[in-house]
């Protein structure tokens, strides 16, 4: 349904953005609103501006861009007589990896819990002492993985397809107006999240009326205004979070946040159609086994390392650049592994994308 050109752009975006939400979830500068340490180094305060550009600037476009993405695939040549069969393969990609990684999560929180000597890093109740409903509510509603936080929503709004199709069919402009309103305001529908409301909607709306879109290139004058006043928003922004600690008003966080967001998607789509990092394809069928695995292996090395080193702005540095690197690499070598040896169970686990 989709050329090779943009099948690779696709599998490129996806891979940045999973880089993103690592770095994202690598973010080990605070402890709620506060940080761990005081500015009062020049280190320390690069430390933290870094940390704040990447995590709560770039990176914050990665998963609006998932849900785009992933809208955009389902809704190709959608139709209500095809929604059975596209919901019967997501039993496959989605529901499946969802239940099989969830439970592996769970299982490794179990075993390191079972260690006297481990249970201390752990912040919230042991697997031991939940009542079934506790766990049922950490493994479909709360994930322990947490990241999964994303296909649990991709899973609800693939079932509530029909609804997504009705409303852009007959109210396309009201539809997006509301979803953007919702999003604008935070709202979120029980487990939903906003940003899955909304870019789940774009997508389909791109999919199936405004195909173009997809196909619209911009001259290198627009594409750089874009990119600078992009990156002059974003070092603002961090400046802000890095003298501060937090953006107190509704405004900023509406202004700065969002405003990142749509601009940071406009750019890293058109970046790709002038860097085109095709050395990369290979990382790509790894992509969804980088999602469903960097947790919990990330927060556990991230705590023995800060745990053996201190919480020093040096450690919190290098740890929050190389760490990431590291765990890729390590899940590159195991998806290897697992592909030479085992390739019926890792193509099942992830969904048949590998």
């Amino acid at each position: 349904m989709i050329n090779l050109e943009l099948s690779n752009k696709i599998k490129l975006i996806s891979l940045l953005s999973i880089v993103m939400v690592i770095y994202i979830h690598n973010y080990n500068i605070k402890e709620g609103m506060v940080y761990f340490f005081d500015i009062d180094s020049s280190l320390a305060f690069i430390n933290i501006f870094i940390q704040n550009l990447f995590s709560e600037g770039f990176s914050r476009t990665a998963v609006p861009i998932f849900f785009l993405i992933s809208s955009y695939l389902f809704f190709q040549k959608f139709t209500l007589n095809v929604y059975p069969r596209k919901i019967f393969k997501r039993i496959r990609t989605l529901f499946l990896p969802y239940l099989f990684w969830t439970t592996v999560v769970v299982l490794i929180h179990f075993t390191l819990q079972s260690i006297p000597s481990l249970t201390h890093f752990f912040n919230k109740r042991l697997i031991v002492d939940l009542s079934f409903w506790e766990l049922f509510v950490r493994t479909w509603i709360d994930p322990l993985n947490y990241p999964l936080w994303f296909l649990r929503d991709l899973i609800v709004l693939t079932i509530l397809t029909p609804f997504v199709y009705y409303f852009l069919k007959y109210l396309p402009k009201m539809t997006l107006v509301v979803m953007l309103i919702l999003w604008f305001l935070d709202t979120s529908l029980y487990i939903i999240d906003h940003d899955s409301l909304l870019f789940f909607t774009i997508g389909a709306y791109i999919a199936l009326f405004q195909e173009e879109f997809i196909s619209i290139k911009i001259s290198n004058k627009k594409f750089i205004f874009v990119l600078i006043s992009y990156l002059c928003l974003a070092f603002f922004k961090a400046y802000l979070l890095t003298e501060n600690g937090s953006l107190e008003t509704v405004f900023t966080m509406v202004l700065f946040q969002k405003s990142l967001i749509l601009m940071g998607i406009i750019v890293l789509w058109f970046l790709l159609d002038r860097v085109k990092m095709l050395s990369l394809l290979f990382f790509t069928q790894f992509t969804f086994l980088f999602y469903v695995f960097h947790e919990p292996t990330l927060t556990i090395l991230e705590k023995g390392i800060l745990a053996l080193f201190g919480r020093s702005p040096f450690v919190s540095f290098i740890s929050y650049l190389f760490l990431p690197v590291f765990i890729l690499m390590g899940l590159t070598f195991f998806g290897l592994f697992l592909k030479k040896y085992f390739p019926r169970f890792i193509a099942v686990v992830t969904g048949y994308r590998v």
